[in-house]
């Protein structure tokens, strides 16, 4: 059975809370920045302890001492409502005093900026910082529902949210819970789960992470074809690290068949072509498709050696090439090591092609 939670230690977070008291305010005194770093002292303590009626407490005091400037007030504030976050089980009076933050207007701002852009934002962000603390609260409550499931022999599928924002937060805990269970465990659960995630595309997370602790192809499949966008692209990264070149391959060609994602997945074959020739093969012929042969070149760029640099340039050279030519350039050029750019000027100095190409190349290599 999964390993019973034990209470965080919060007063290394608030040690690591306590680091930027340089921001407190430009001009703080020593004994305002001790003042601060004891009071977060205090609330860590309270924290440790459970207390979460001294806690409010605590929240109701820096929200209304009048000795406090307004830029200590939001700095205590901010980085108290993070410490909260670490409690395991607020209390309704606990969860309804950081919701009452969520509203807060931050008066207290610095300025990035970046070029030309200018971006006033508020320098301590309480009404995040309480987002972040409800949000990690929700996550932690999910996951311990999802333990108790299991333990009670129960599928680990939780009940749905008609709000977006705690639905993100309940996959999150079930990701969490997951990830507390053992192969075994795992293997018990991953049909029922993989069924549910035909119709609940939520569960992505939860299969992707069943998929890896497994190596298992069917559920990496099942992602390929149906999982959104952004689980997929983690599934891309480092899945041949998993699987063997030739079940990479067949997962990344099946992700190739989704045009939102086709340059990712031909980037990921990309990495493969290396010490799988039959990724090698592939990406030579994609330098024909029209609408992928770009993508094509740019993992050739990015990916091949100097075999792959000479194969290029043969290409360039083959008058039967067609739209492989101009993409076969493409690849050279982005590569822009100096093989590459030897193997240009070459092609640069040959009759054979066109002068408007060879003109083209040597511009390029003029920059």
């Amino acid at each position: 059975m999964p390993a019973k939670p034990t209470q965080p230690r919060v007063g290394l977070i608030l040690i690591s809370l306590m680091l930027p008291l340089a921001v407190l305010a430009p001009t703080a005194a020593p004994a305002d920045e001790a003042q601060a770093a004891a009071r977060l002292q205090r609330l860590g303590d309270l924290v440790s302890d459970d207390r979460q009626l001294d806690a409010r407490s605590w929240l109701l005091e820096v929200s209304s001492d009048p000795a406090l400037a307004v830029n200590a007030r939001e700095y205590l504030l901010y980085e108290g409502l993070l410490a909260l976050g670490s409690l395991l089980a607020p209390d309704e009076q606990t969860t309804n005093a950081v919701k009452e933050l969520l509203g807060y207007q931050s008066a207290s701002t610095t300025i990035l900026t970046e070029g030309n852009h200018r971006l006033t934002v508020a320098l301590h962000d309480v009404a995040s910082a309480a987002r972040l603390t409800l949000g990690n609260w929700r996550i932690r409550a999910a996951r311990g529902e999802i333990l108790s499931k299991i333990a009670r022999g129960q599928a680990p599928l939780p009940a749905w949210s008609a709000d977006p924002d705690e639905n993100r937060h309940i996959a999150a805990g079930l990701e969490q819970a997951l990830a507390e269970l053992s192969p075994a465990e795992l293997q018990a659960w991953r049909m029922q789960i993989s069924s549910a995630f035909v119709e609940e595309p939520r569960l992505a997370g939860s299969v992707l992470l069943i998929a890896t602790r497994l190596d298992d192809v069917y559920l990496y499949r099942q992602l390929a074809v149906t999982g959104p966008a952004a689980v997929v692209i983690d599934m891309l990264r480092g899945l041949e690290q998993s699987l063997d070149s030739a079940q990479s391959l067949a997962i990344f060609d099946l992700v190739r068949q989704r045009d939102k994602l086709a340059s990712a997945a031909i980037l990921a074959i990309g990495r493969l072509q290396a010490g799988y020739p039959a990724a090698k093969e592939q990406l030579f012929a994609l330098l024909d498709d029209p609408q992928h042969g770009a993508s094509a070149a740019g993992a050739l760029a990015r990916y091949g050696g100097l075999s792959d640099i000479q194969r290029l340039g043969g290409v360039v050279l083959d008058d039967d090439a067609g739209a492989q030519r101009r993409r076969a350039v493409l690849a050279l050029r982005l590569h822009a090591s100096p093989a590459a750019r030897a193997e240009l000027g070459r092609l640069a100095a040959n009759q054979r092609l066109s002068v408007n190409l060879r003109q083209e190349i040597a511009q390029w290599l003029a920059q």
